[in-house]
């Protein structure tokens, strides 16, 4: 007897699955791997065509670029745990993968961020990648925090 939780989580279906519990396991197995990949697909179309959304409107590149970065996450994670239910041996391998692209989206959301708040050139050189180096004004973020109320300066 499975209880409420576990009938309406497909992981734990598919595990249960795999044991060979239950009436047919190859065809919950089968039927759960193509809704999780019909998910997974779904997931990506979408994904896919909101970065070429803003591939055609290409009109912000410094905040744009962030963007898309931030959308990719979607596609990664969906493949990875398509991926990590149908070959366990390397969901390892693939977590990992999976969380050095989230960490590397923590970043990119805290660049989007400042990107919002206000970037300004210092308009004499630039750095070694070609860029202009850039920086923060931080009398535009204490403004923000405070009509916030977040941060009370005297």
């Amino acid at each position: 007897a499975s209880s409420n939780s576990e009938c309406c989580n497909p992981y734990a279906l598919l595990l249960t699955a795999r044991a060979g519990k239950g009436v047919d396991a190859m065809h919950t197995e089968g039927g759960l791997l193509f809704l999780l990949g019909l998910c997974c697909l779904t997931s990506c179309l979408l994904s896919f065509l909101l970065v070429l959304s803003h591939a055609r409107n290409w009109s912000q590149p410094l905040i744009q670029r962030k963007i898309v970065s931030i959308l990719w996450m979607v596609p990664i994670y969906a493949v990875e745990a398509f991926l990590s239910l149908r070959a366990s041996r390397h969901a390892l391998l693939l977590d990992m993968l999976r969380d050095c692209y989230e960490a590397y989206v923590v970043y990119v959301f805290f660049s989007l961020c400042v990107a919002y708040v206000g970037v300004e050139g210092t308009g004499g050189g630039s750095s070694a990648g070609g860029q202009a180096a850039t920086t923060i004004d931080v009398s535009k973020v204490l403004i923000a925090l405070q009509e916030q109320g977040s941060v009370a300066h005297p």
